[in-house]
């Protein structure tokens, strides 16, 4: 909030904080209230920001478009692991609910700082102890009972000959390979693999198998296709969706800021909104996340003060660059701050284009 209003020229009447100390507590309904709120009524030259410190998880994917089986969520205060489905923030609620209601001409940062955020905004384009620190991850357990509904990527190999070329066809026939499931979904998201397997009868009768279809299924590799036909019979998140792809109950904070001058009411995604589709949005969006999806963000003691590790490098590298810092720059410069102190998480960066990668933080 003080870098907000003290480098970036936010009011604080702009700002929107929710706590277990507030008034208004982080609860799901609160957060996604706020987030409207953060949307709603933005004109041309707005800025935006969202910044959520607290805890995040995983729960199974119901939508087959995950490749690990995984969906990743933020925790609100009044989250009920009995009633998963509905009682998270999932990143496909922030991609719609965040990233494609900002009209064009807007600029948003979102900061998640929490376990298993990598993907957090489901984009495509993105960039990936001492004890005396006391630090504890950022992850919420899931319960047993929901950690057997998780995929288990080794419970069966898929076997593929690939067709001899070159001198294998005087060496002896094809080369025989053996993948789990989630190797053999990168498999094929490789061109070239994909190419070389399409005219193979051996390899498409068993992509059409009903059995191979459903083991995939169980495994979150939803059949997707390209308008509707696949020639590869592939798996994978071809529609656009994230390929790899809070409210702290123990005292975290979510920061909402609107820019002086912002308007409330209305709905922020006028005629340069994009529709919900496949395709990333093309918007001035970004992203930082406090690690990868399959890592933990972890909780602190830095300068003094019990943190988020990766908001402490976040604020810490804007101030060593004096807030003059591409977003590709800065991301290299946290990476570096967390390594120093020996946390193993690695901070991701998504945008909406690769270019988007060099625009300075001018927030």
């Amino acid at each position: 909030k003080k870098a907000l209003i003290q480098s970036f020229g936010f009011a604080e009447h702009d700002i929107k904080v929710q706590t277990e100390d507030e008034q208004e507590k982080p609860t799901k309904a609160n957060i996604e209230r706020g987030i409207s709120w953060l949307t709603s009524g933005l004109q041309e030259g707005d800025v935006i920001v969202f910044h959520y410190s607290g805890h995040g998880s995983q729960i199974p994917d119901s939508t087959g478009k995950e490749k690990d089986g995984k969906t990743e969520v933020l925790v609100p205060l009044d989250f009920d692991h009995n009633q998963y489905q509905t009682s998270f923030i999932t990143d496909t609620y922030i991609n719609e609910h965040l990233v494609r209601a900002i009209p064009k001409g807007v600029k948003c940062l979102a900061l998640f700082d929490c376990c298993h955020s990598g993907s957090a905004s489901n984009l495509y384009t993105m960039r990936s102890i001492d004890n005396s620190l006391n630090i504890k991850p950022r992850y919420l357990e899931p319960p047993e009972w929901m950690k057997e509904m998780f995929p288990k990527d080794e419970e069966f190999k898929i076997k593929v000959r690939a067709p001899p070329v070159g001198d294998e066809l005087e060496a002896g026939g094809p080369e025989e390979f053996e993948f789990g499931p989630q190797e053999f979904q990168e498999m094929m998201n490789d061109p070239e693999f994909a190419q070389m397997m399409a005219n193979d009868p051996e390899f498409q009768q068993m992509m059409n198998d009903p059995q191979f279809q459903q083991m995939m299924s169980q495994y979150g590799q939803g059949q997707d296709s390209y308008d509707g036909q696949d020639p590869y019979g592939g798996y994978g998140d071809q529609d656009g969706q994230d390929p790899y792809g809070g409210q702290d109950p123990y005292g975290g904070q979510q920061y909402e800021g609107q820019p002086h001058g912002g308007q409330q009411g209305g709905h922020g995604s006028g005629d340069g909104a994009a529709a919900i589709n496949g395709a990333d949005p093309d918007v001035d969006y970004w992203s930082f996340s406090g690690c990868r999806d399959d890592q933990t963000s972890a909780d602190a003691t830095l300068d003094g003060i019990p943190q988020g590790a990766f908001t402490w490098g976040y604020l810490n590298s804007l101030k060593d660059h004096n807030y003059d810092v591409s977003f590709e720059q800065l991301l290299n410069t946290i990476k570096s701050k967390l390594s120093k102190k020996t946390f193993p998480q690695v901070p991701v960066l998504a945008t909406t284009s690769e270019s988007r990668l060099q625009a300075k933080v001018s927030l």
